[in-house]
């Protein structure tokens, strides 16, 4: 996407350090820094992407707190399985997100923001959805086996989003959860 060489983000679990690559540019990243508190507490640094691209994840990335802002449209994608874990992708202005990459079991993934946010994987996605604002597009791909789940469960927390569904296999429609504004939402899910 726009010509500029992809974004190679490589982190450590053990010391919690990673850097994103682009060519002969490089910044050091922040993610968790341990699962007991306090250490934990002071865990994760927000990152903001701009001026659009590619990002691949060359190692699982544990960001703890930290959040991804999005202000251009990028591909985010593992060089393999890769997983990321954080504090949520904000996905400013009408730009998209191509996510491709699967959570983990027990983390729901956190989207906000008024752009769209495509989620984009490859096979079942253990992890879950809380979307709060903008558009999110279930289109999760089938693995080898034929099998896709874009998340196990999804969480509408506000009447702002909209869920669009590429198909009846990204999520099971029974567990889809409205929180307390359920008679209140204006979401719209639709098939395409």
């Amino acid at each position: 996407m726009k010509g500029f060489p992809d974004i190679h983000w490589s982190y450590d679990e053990k010391t919690g350090l990673g850097s994103l690559t682009q060519g002969s540019t490089s910044w050091e990243m922040h993610g968790n820094l341990g699962a007991t508190w306090p250490a934990s507490l002071n865990s994760g640094k927000d990152l903001t992407f701009q001026g659009g691209g590619t990002v691949v994840l060359e190692n699982t990335v544990n960001q703890g707190a930290g959040t991804l802002t999005f202000d251009d449209d990028y591909i985010v994608k593992p060089v393999d399985t890769q997983t990321w874990k954080g504090g949520g992708i904000i996905v400013n202005g009408e730009h998209l997100v191509d996510w491709q990459i699967n959570g983990v079991t027990g983390d729901s993934l956190h989207k906000l923001g008024t752009g769209t946010l495509k989620i984009n994987g490859t096979g079942v996605n253990p992890g879950s959805l809380s979307v709060g604002d903008g558009t999110v597009i279930l289109a999760q791909r089938a693995d080898d086996n034929g099998l896709s789940q874009a998340f196990s469960s999804v969480s509408i927390v506000s009447g702002r989003p909209t869920l669009v569904l590429n198909d009846d296999k990204q999520i099971n429609i029974r567990i889809i959860s409205n929180g307390a504004i359920m008679a209140a939402s204006s979401t719209l899910m639709e098939t395409v």
